[in-house]
Formats: C-alpha cells, sequence, structure tokens
C-alpha cells in the first residue's frame, strides 16, 4: 500500500491518512463493498435500489474508524450545492399546487446516500470506474439475449418492449439516457488512454454506441452522437499539439460508426420507422399544434414551462407542480390537445417551471462544481483514460438531459450520484495499491 500526495496534505488527505494508517484491511474491505454497490447501479430498478447495502453496511461498521474523512465530504462544493437544491425545493414546496409530487421528486434524494456510502473508501477510486461500467456492460449482454431470443424464439431471453426498441432489463427511455452518460466513461478511454485500456476504451465505446441505437430512444441517439463529436472536436483540437491526436479521433469515429451502422443495418426497419415518426411529429407540432404525439407532447411541454417560468420567473410554480399548472393554467388555453407528464422532459426547463431562476442557479452550481472537480485528476484516479471519464461521463448526461429530467428519474438519478461520487474535488489525491 502506497500513499501518493503533492504538496503539504490538506484537512481532507489528513484524515484519509489516519484512515488508511489505522485500518488498511477494513478499507480495503469497504473499497470491494462500494466496487458492488457502483456494479448494481446498473441493475434493474428493483435491485439498484438495493445498491446501498453493501457499502452502507461498511460504512456503519467501520464507522469509528472513518468518521474524520467522511466529515471531509461536508467541504464538498457539490455537497454544498446539493443541500441548498433540497432547502430550496423544500421552501418551494409551499406554494406548490401539487405537494405530493413535490415529496415524490425530493426522494431522489435517497441516491446521495450511495455517494456518502463510498466516500470513505476514495482511495480506491481506481477500482470505482471500472466496476461502474462493468455493471452497464452486463446490462448490454441482456440486449444481446434479447436481441437473440427475439430472433430465435426463445421467449425467456425476451424482455416486454415495443418492436423497434431492445433496452434489455432498462426501460428504454431511462436506457438511452443511462448510456449515453456511460458513452462518456468509455470515451475518455478511447481518446487519451493507453495500451489495453485505450482498446478497452474503443470497443466498449462501440458496443455502447450501438447500444444507445438499439433503445429506439431519439433524445439519446442526438446526446451521444453530439458527445462524440465534441470528443473528437477536443482531439482534433489537441492535434495542434500532440501528433497523434487526428489519428486517435479517426480511429475513434471508424470504430464507433462501424458500430452504429451494424446495429443500424440489422434493425433498420424499426429504426427507421422512429425516425420518420419524428419527422412527422415534429411538424405536426410546430405547424399545426398537434401535441398529442410523443415527440410534440414533449415539445408542448417545453413550450409550457418557459410559459411557466414567465409567469413564475424567481420562485417558479413550486416544487412538484409542473403538471398540475400546467393541466389548468395552460393547456386549456394554449394547448388543448397536450397530455402533460409529470416533468417537462428536460432538466433545466423543469427546474426553472418549478424552482425558478433561483433553483436553476443552484442547479447549475451543482452541476460545474461536479464538472470542475470531475476535469482534475491525479495520480492514481484511475485507469488510463478512464480517470477522465466521470468528466465526460458528466458531459453526456448534460447533453441527454435536454430530453429527459435525469436528476429526477430515480435510474439516471442514482447513476449521477455515482458520477459526483467520482467527481468529488477536493478529494484523497492518492491511491492504495
Amino acid at each position: 500500500m502506497r500513499w501518493l500526495a503533492l504538496g503539504a496534505p490538506t484537512a481532507t488527505e489528513t484524515a484519509f491518512r489516519r484512515q488508511i494508517e489505522v485500518d488498511p484491511f477494513g478499507l480495503r474491505i469497504h473499497a470491494m463493498a462500494a466496487c458492488l454497490g457502483l456494479a448494481m447501479v446498473a441493475s434493474p430498478t428493483s435491485i439498484a435500489e438495493f445498491a446501498i447495502v453493501p457499502p452502507g453496511l461498511a460504512w456503519c461498521i467501520r464507522v469509528h474508524r472513518h468518521w474524520r474523512a467522511s466529515l471531509a465530504l461536508l467541504a464538498q462544493p457539490g455537497f454544498v450545492a446539493l443541500l441548498a437544491w433540497l432547502a430550496w425545493r423544500l421552501i418551494a414546496l409551499t406554494w406548490s399546487p401539487d405537494r405530493a409530487q413535490g415529496w415524490d421528486e425530493l426522494g431522489v434524494a435517497r441516491f446521495g446516500l450511495l455517494t456518502v456510502a463510498c466516500w470513505p473508501a476514495m482511495p480506491y477510486r481506481r477500482w470505482f470506474i471500472p466496476s461502474l461500467a462493468f455493471g452497464f456492460l452486463v446490462g448490454n449482454l441482456t440486449q444481446v439475449g434479447h436481441a437473440v431470443g427475439s430472433a430465435t424464439g426463445v421467449d425467456w431471453l425476451v424482455w416486454p418492449r415495443f418492436p423497434g426498441r431492445n433496452s434489455g432489463w432498462w426501460d428504454p427511455v431511462i436506457a438511452g439516457s443511462l448510456l449515453t452518460g456511460v458513452l462518456g466513461l468509455h470515451l475518455a478511454a478511447a481518446a487519451w488512454g493507453a495500451g489495453r485500456w485505450r482498446i478497452a476504451g474503443v470497443v466498449c465505446s462501440m458496443l455502447t454506441a450501438g447500444a444507445i441505437v438499439a433503445t429506439g430512444t431519439r433524445g439519446a441517439w442526438l446526446a451521444s452522437g453530439a458527445l462524440i463529436a465534441l470528443v473528437v472536436g477536443l482531439l482534433a483540437f489537441g492535434a495542434v499539439r500532440r501528433a497523434g491526436s487526428l489519428r486517435h479521433a479517426g480511429v475513434l469515429v471508424a470504430v464507433v460508426v462501424v458500430g452504429v451502422l451494424v446495429v443500424g443495418f440489422v434493425a433498420r426497419g424499426p429504426l427507421g420507422a422512429r425516425v420518420d415518426a419524428a419527422r412527422a411529429e415534429i411538424a405536426g407540432a410546430l405547424e399545426h399544434a398537434d401535441y398529442s404525439t410523443d415527440t410534440g407532447a414533449r415539445i408542448g411541454m417545453a413550450f409550457a414551462a418557459l410559459r411557466a417560468l414567465r409567469e413564475h420567473p424567481i420562485g417558479g410554480v413550486g416544487a412538484g407542480g409542473y403538471q398540475a399548472w400546467t393541466e389548468v393554467e395552460f393547456a386549456p388555453e394554449h394547448a388543448p390537445s397536450l397530455e402533460p407528464h409529470a416533468h417537462a422532459h428536460n432538466a433545466l426547463l423543469h427546474e426553472l417551471a418549478t424552482t425558478g431562476l433561483v433553483g436553476g442557479a443552484i442547479a447549475c452550481a451543482f452541476g460545474l462544481a461536479l464538472f470542475s472537480g470531475a476535469l482534475r485528476t491525479f495520480e492514481g484516479d484511475g485507469p488510463p483514460g478512464y480517470a477522465h471519464g466521470p468528466a465526460l461521463a458528466l458531459l453526456g448526461l448534460a447533453l441527454v438531459s435536454a430530453f429527459d429530467v435525469v436528476h429526477l428519474n430515480a435510474q439516471t438519478a442514482q447513476l449521477l450520484a455515482a458520477v459526483a461520487l467520482l467527481s468529488a474535488n477536493p478529494r484523497p489525491r492518492g491511491v492504495c495499491s
């Protein structure tokens, strides 16, 4: 075991150093429990809800060993921003037209316990990233099983999904959002990894991109495409300074495109129908105010969120009040064909509509705190390339949040909590090996 620190130790490093000195074996067991919990994040909802159990038990058993390190979590800018977000949402409940829904939305705070439970084992961050990625690769295998079962008539491999939607054990829409974040983990290794880790990143990027196409989730298609384009752009920009970056960009694009084309060719009929339907639905919504379709409804709900912000700019319509306000104040006059959902299918618009500019600013501060922490990497943070993965995973979730309220849906909120853990800063700048 070795501890690597740069310069004088901070209070966080001192707390973790003490934990390592007094209980190295217990810390290693805690790290293993955290790895199991992070892998479980990729499970179906009924199992993922118990991801807190392994690291939570370790946290409770070892609390007398790690309590100083755990207190260091309170110094995290992201943690402070999260507490501010929760506090403002509690205040915004007081003027909400649907407080029951508001309390239900606050329930996602339970996933923050995963971050708390895994935090004392952060010196093993290099284990955490592969564990999270491995869990999603298992989920991808269920997509393969679904395709094989559908083609061969083996019913026990087939999940109940609409034609053209292969998402394995996840819901198709949720799968698209989850996998867009996970794609970021792999793209980082494909772009900036070395040796076998770069190969793993390229292969897993190809598999994940193909899996996203297979879900049939059009918002995730756009978000993941934008994420790939941004990574390639960064590599091309880096070519000015480093020879070979442009070649890496070309290889990455070629491999990912091959994966997408293979999946697209196999499922070209159903996927083509999804694209054609999207075109017709967008035209219907914009030209004829037809908000009765899937895509049309999302456009209508975005208009409703903007109207809510305009009429209630400071505090919004109240936490949980989006659907109730839209049904009474917006739809009858402006969109009679709209049947609004509980959220606006856009994370930022939903925050602005329900908690106003104040809530939106806090949410953006939370995201920026995590992203700035993820961008800072230290020796021992993770395998080559994958150490930068949390930053691209956050970027992927941010892009797909234009089509999904990732912080309020259970499974995407849990993934966000896992990535928030990996993005924590200040964090122990060292590694146990």
